[in-house]
């Protein structure tokens, strides 16, 4: 894909994700609509997982990630599964990959969902208490929330 400068609307400008930012190894690019399995002490749903799905936007901000325009060359890659997955993007870093729903697939049996992306407003309320948890672990302060106290 090419893109000249301006192109793409800002909201719609990819996240970049720096070195180690998220358990990646590269720096890297997310679409902002990009599920992101993310693992926190604050999350903790009805069976005790740990873990959450937020779109890729929720994270500006978060360890250096932001929405920056890319340069000319964008490589896209758009994985595809029969069911919906949670896949290695790059290291450690870990997304969410819906299965297709389209007039394709009306009547074709398709497991329970497993992980939910969360909507945006509690997406934000996560990712800005795993940064206040994490800067005051840093400080040497107690964490701001009990561990599971953020419920979805």
């Amino acid at each position: 894909m090419s893109l000249d400068d301006g192109a793409i609307d800002p909201t719609r400008c990819p996240m970049h994700v720096p070195r180690d930012a998220l358990n990646n190894r590269v720096p890297m690019w997310l679409l902002p609509d990009q599920g992101v399995l993310l693992e926190s002490d604050l999350v903790e749903d009805h069976q005790g997982d740990p873990f959450a799905v937020v779109p890729a936007s929720t994270l500006d901000g978060y360890r250096g990630i932001c929405r920056l325009h890319p340069d000319n060359n964008l490589q896209l890659v758009t994985p595809r599964f029969e069911q919906d997955e949670v896949i290695y993007l790059e290291g450690g870093l870990l997304g969410f990959c819906p299965a297709p729903r389209d007039l394709l697939t009306i009547g074709v049996e398709l497991q329970e969902n497993i992980y939910k992306v969360l909507p945006i407003t509690e997406a934000c309320a996560l990712v800005a208490a795993m940064a206040t948890a994490e800067t005051l672990m840093i400080a040497g302060g107690m964490p701001a929330m009990a561990p599971g106290a953020f419920q979805m």
